[in-house]
């Protein structure tokens, strides 16, 4: 089952990585996808903690992803601007591989350092004391709150700088005016609906209990 969950994550990894170029929105809905996998693989080893951290960023980054689409101008073919189709697959060829390799490498040197113990390891002193000194039984926790209590209200500060920068580029931020209009979508459906005849006369009938009131 969880090899299953993993395969499945890496299909969203992949649409994503592969939409990413053509269709911001669903590569976007894929990286959430694959956000979710990690989230269900904490929970999996029983890291319900680390899973519910997991799931808040990907919520956050999810929507600041989302309000950074939403201002971003539209795309704009210029005739004469790309390459041969023959370049283009060179190029996300080789963006493949490297990739590929990347991913590959950290995968291989995270298993070497996992699988691998040295003769002192700095967590044991944790989980010798997490109880006795900090009256926990999750070892996570009471690292984060006693034995790097001060180190957690500083990533606090500084997730609150942050927040509040955020807010104060936001608030003062415009749209790309081509991104501003209503969408097509939006615009063929008005069109449709104002077409047909009931749904003119429940127009009047709204229009008119709205000047009645």
């Amino acid at each position: 089952m969880l090899a299953l969950i993993w395969a499945l994550g890496a299909a969203f990894a992949l649409g994503a990585a592969w939409q990413a170029k053509f269709h911001r929105l669903a590569a976007l809905i894929l990286l959430g996808g694959a956000g979710l996998v990690v989230c269900v693989t904490f929970v999996w080893f029983s890291a319900p903690d680390l899973a519910l951290t997991q799931l808040l960023v990907e919520v956050v980054t999810t929507i600041l992803l989302l309000l950074g689409l939403r201002w971003l101008p539209k795309r704009l073919d210029v005739p004469g601007a790309r390459g041969s189709e023959a370049v283009t697959l060179g190029r996300r060829l080789r963006d493949l591989g490297i990739a590929i390799a990347a991913g590959a490498g950290m995968a291989g040197l995270s298993f070497g350092v996992m699988t691998r113990f040295p003769p002192e390891l700095l967590a044991q002193h944790f989980l010798e004391l997490a109880y006795s000194e900090g009256g926990g039984t999750n070892v996570v926790n009471v690292i984060l709150v006693d034995f790097r209590g001060f180190d957690t209200m500083g990533e606090i500060t500084v997730l609150g700088a942050v927040a509040l920068t955020a807010y104060a580029l936001l608030r003062r931020f415009r749209p790309a005016p081509d991104s501003v209009d209503v969408p097509e979508q939006q615009r063929d459906q008005s069109a449709f609906d104002a077409s047909q005849p009931t749904a003119r006369r429940a127009i009047r009938r709204r229009n008119g209990c709205s000047s009645r009131r």
